[in-house]
This record gives C-alpha cells, structure tokens and sequence, in this order.
C-alpha cells in the first residue's frame, strides 16, 4: 500500500491540499484493492468531466474526492458555492440554510438525532474529507466556522455549474439587476433553483428586477464584503429595494441579506414571501418594522443579529409557530423593545437582553432547546429570580445555555441568586459580575456542565480555587478585576482535571500564588496581566508539561527579568517556564 500511496502523492504535484484531500479520501479504504481502485480512477480520465479543468493529477485528485462523496454529502458541498474565497461562514447559519432549502430533511435523522444534528453531522463529514476548512471551538469541540480553499472553491463552482445548482452574479457597479439576469443562464435555464449575488464595493443600490424569469427561484443570498473588512454606518450601506418585485419571488425558501439598508416598502413587501423557511436581516438597517414579518408561517430561522433599527422602535414578533431559530441583536439603543409571544415551538435563541427583551417572554418559551449569549444587567432582581426559576423548572428542553450577568448592587437578595445561577442545570458558558463574598460549596452550588466562567467585580474574600479546581469539566476560567480580594491562591494537586485556559487579570491584592505538582495537568494556555503584587510565578509551572502560551503583561522589570534570558543568562525563575514554547512578556 506504501508503493501505490507514494505513486498517488506524485500526482498531487507538491500540492498541499491535493496530498490532504487525498489523505482524506483514502481514510475511508482499508484494502489495497481500494487503493488501487483510487489511483485507477485518478490516473483515468474519468472523473475530470468538466472542460474547464486542467486535465492533471491534482484536479483529478479533487475531483475524484467530490465524487466519492455520498449523495447526501454532494449537495451540501456544492453549497459552499454561495461564498467568495476566503469568506468565513458561520457553521449554525449554514445548517439552517441547507435545512430550509431542503438539502437536509427529517429522513435523514439516525435514531435519537435531531435535523440540526444531522447537519452538524454532514459538515463533519466533509471535514473529515479534508474539503472544507473548520474552527472548532476548544471548550465545546463545536464548529464555529468553515470556508473552503480556492481550488476546492473552483471545483465546487464548476460541478455547481454542470449540474445547474447554483448562478452567481457579480454585480460590478450600480445598476437594475435585471442587466445582469438578462446576460446570465437564469433567463434561458430554468432549472437553476438558486442565486448568490457578489457586491463590488462600489455598488450603493440594488434593485431586484420585474421579471417572470426569476420565479423559479428558491433561494437568494447577497452580501456586502465590506461587512468583513469594517463596521458599517447605516448611511454607509448600500440600499436594497425589492417592493412589488417580489410577487415572482413565491416559492423562495431562503433569503440571506447582509449588509445593507432598507426602505419600510421593501420590509413590508417581504411579508409576501409565503414559502420563505430562512430569513435573514443579519447587520442591516430596518428603519421601520413591519407586522407582515409575522404572516410568514413557514418561516422556520430569522436572523436580526447586529441589526440596526431606530431609537424606540418596539419589534413585535407573534403567531409564527414554525420559528425554530430566532437571533436577536444585543441591545439597539435608548427605548428599543423586542417582544415575541406564540412562539411555542421556537428551539434556539440567541441574543436575548434584558435591556431589549422581557423576561416574562421568554419565560413562555417552553420548548427552548439551547440560550446563546443571554445577557442580565442590573434592572430588577425579579427579573434574575424568574430567569433562574424558568431554568431549573419550566425550561425542560433547554440542553446549552451561555449567559452574562452583571448586577452590583449590595443586596443579600441577589447575592444569593447569582449563588443560585451557579448551579443551574446545562449552563456551560457563565459570566458574572457584581459581588459574591464567597462561593457556593461544590456539592450543592454549582452546575457540573460548566466549561466557561468568567468572574469580575465579586469582590470574593476567600481564596475560589479550592471550589472551581472541582468542576470537572471547566476548560476555561477567567478572574478579572475585582474578582478576589485575598492574597493567596492555591491549586492543588489533580485540581482542574481538563482546563485549558487561565486568565488572570487585575488581582491586585494578590501576591502569592502556588501550584502544586498534578494540578491543571491539561492546561496549555496561560494569562496574567496587571496583577502588579505578584512576587512570583508558581514553581508547579514546570511541571505542567501541556503548557504552550504564556502571557504576562504589565508586570515591573524585576518580575519580568527573572522569567528572561539575557545574553544566554538564565533569570532566576527561567527555569519554571523553560519548557514554554511561547513566552511573551509584554511591558
């Protein structure tokens, strides 16, 4: 098997993503027959069925690598298509939009899984073949983020083509887009089911075009790129007007606009969009919300984060019981209200706001499956109390929930309920600021699916790493300014089982800090900044053979010079952190 791998490497040329794909393909066969079969295939040419492609090794080695993929896999490739090169795509918005245009339906479920499941499983999958790029998140082991190489990207345009999956449009300068419908094989293909428009950065308006040609159209995405390079203003971004156009637009499934703003017509007209499944307003200006949002009754995902909207602008979602997913952006200024009620069936939502949103609607959501990036500031402790309340009895389903609260009043009241907040059930992510003289015992207190927590302002007077060196699945800890007002810490022995983040951050107080032989045996990242009374790091450093990054910022010379090496002289301390293979000392 050596002989005929080496042979196939060749083929790639030197390239690394061809030697990866090829890795990735030939994963999955185990026999030399299999293998054989791979190298015939890739030196024939049978799998480089496109014109347009170079007739080599490496685009037959790609292009073999699409089509070894399962059918249920190719489409969901071919999606990428949508996306310039280099674009990051969130991975929850790809799901819902392979979900909503049907690429992934409920027969494709195994056992328990639910269809979000099972696109996070197919995005797995043509991770595994080495096709897409993904960022997993550390702590949750989830995909944030994907793209797809160039000459994946070419590969996946010119199979997007031949099978008439996808039209792009570059849309050049400003101009009626039906100029470029009437130059594009939409107007003369009508099998073509899908668009995504391309903006220069020139284009200040778009217009979609009074065409009976563009009605077989089932999904539009159109982003400004400028999104990615810097925040936009709202008279920075360019305007979009649909109006009456939309009447050729009633089997759209997905609309994903990014980027621009709108006129109150063009809001409105969208309400007309009955087949809509995914719409998404995501970093647009709305000036004025529209009550026809609420008549799309299949709509299944609605996407408003980092919306913009006017001062006072009160948005009313109701009666859309298909909403599954719903994102809504942190806080929109003085005023601003968010409202929903009949959500029954909604399963994620993220965003939601105390300074935006009502507790008491949210309490009605019954079937909340996962609370992303909730936010509690100081208001009323009503609110905290029922919040917690709704966790531990009403919110059956909820699975993950990530949360931030920052109360600072100093009341025995709400000291005990951030205490209480510590132990809610399928909390993994928890920030909270404001005052806790002491943590809850472990036993009782705390939520063992906690992975993140950040800690500030709570003033705690005994040392918290006895307690937090407990929670077994903690990967990241953060203790910020005002977080313990002692002036020692100790982390024992087999303490930390799996964390991999410790930031320490303004602990003024702190001048002693130990480290016993065992403890955080996986941590591999390190920060201590401004903690201007620390006379020293640990010497149980050294022991932590996973440590890869560490920081130390703000520190006084004396600190600094015993963790240096100056002239091939050792400082004092060097020796603690000699097996570091990044070290930054930073003023």
């Amino acid at each position: 098997m050596e002989a005929i791998g080496r042979k196939m490497v060749k083929l790639c040329a030197g390239l690394p993503l061809a030697i990866i794909v090829l890795g990735g393909l030939l994963a999955r066969k185990h026999t030399l027959r299999e293998w054989e079969m791979v190298y015939q295939n890739v030196h024939s040419h049978k799998w480089n069925d496109d014109p347009t492609q170079h007739d080599n090794g490496v685009s037959k080695v790609l292009a073999l690598s699409y089509h070894d993929l399962p059918y249920q896999l190719k489409p969901c490739f071919l999606y990428f298509g949508h996306f310039s090169e280099d674009y990051g795509i969130n991975a929850e918005r790809l799901y819902h939009l392979w979900i909503a245009d049907g690429i992934i339906v409920d027969d494709d479920r195994v056992g328990d899984e639910t269809i979000m499941d099972v696109a996070k499983r197919y995005l797995g999958a043509l991770a595994q073949r080495c096709m897409v790029e993904v960022h997993v998140d550390m702590y949750t082991q989830r995909i944030n983020y994907c793209r797809i190489h160039d000459l994946m990207l070419d590969l996946c345009l010119s199979k997007a083509k031949m099978n008439d999956f996808l039209e792009i449009i570059h849309l050049q300068h400003e101009t009626d887009l039906a100029d470029c419908f009437s130059t594009t094989s939409t107007t003369t293909t009508p099998k073509i089911r899908k668009l995504a428009i391309h903006l220069s950065r020139d284009v200040e308006r778009v217009v979609f075009p009074d065409l009976e040609t563009t009605k077989q159209l089932r999904s539009i995405l159109l982003y400004d790129p400028r999104i990615d390079l810097w925040p936009l203003s709202s008279d920075e971004k360019s305007s979009i007007e649909l109006n009456s156009h939309v009447k050729y637009f009633k089997l759209l499934r997905n609309l994903d606009l990014e980027g621009f703003k709108f006129d109150e017509k063009s809001v409105e007209s969208i309400g007309n969009l009955i087949s809509l499944r995914y719409l998404s307003f995501r970093s647009c200006f709305i000036p004025k919300w529209h009550s026809s949002i609420c008549k799309l009754k299949y709509l299944q995902t609605l996407d408003l984060q980092h919306c913009e909207f006017n001062p006072g602008e009160v948005i009313v979602l109701h009666g859309m019981e298909q909403l599954r997913h719903l994102y809504i952006p942190r806080s929109w200024g003085p005023n601003a209200k968010f409202k929903f009620d009949g959500l029954s069936n909604l399963e994620t939502l993220g965003g939601f706001d105390t300074r935006s949103c009502d507790v008491n609607d949210l309490c009605k959501l019954i079937n909340l499956r996962q609370l992303e990036d909730a936010t509690f500031l100081e208001e009323d402790n009503q609110d905290l109390a029922a919040f917690i309340n709704y966790l531990n009895i009403s919110a059956n389903h909820l699975r993950h929930t990530s949360l931030s609260v920052e109360f600072y009043k100093k009341e025995e009241e709400l000291t005990l309920l951030k205490k209480q907040l510590l132990g809610c059930h399928y909390l993994y992510k928890l920030s909270i600021g404001g005052i806790i003289p002491k943590l809850p015992e472990y036993c009782q207190g705390f939520s063992p699916s906690l992975i993140e927590l950040i800690l500030f302002r709570c003033e705690l007077e005994e040392d918290p790493m006895p307690t937090l060196e407990r929670l077994p699945n903690l990967q990241y800890l953060y203790l910020g300014s005002g977080a313990f007002m002692g002036d020692k810490m100790v982390c024992s022995a087999n303490g930390f089982p799996q964390l991999k983040t410790l930031s320490l951050y303004q602990l003024m107080l702190l001048k002693e800090w130990e480290v016993e032989k065992g403890a955080m045996p996986n941590l591999s990242n390190l920060k201590i900044a401004y903690c201007e009374g620390l006379e020293m790091v640990p010497e149980g450093l050294r022991f932590i053979a996973t440590l890869q990054r560490f920081t130390i910022r703000g520190a006084d010379d004396k600190f600094n010079n015993k963790l240096r090496r100056v002239n091939g002289k050792e400082g004092e301390d060097f020796y603690k952190v000699r097996h570091v293979s990044s070290l930054s000392i930073i003023g």
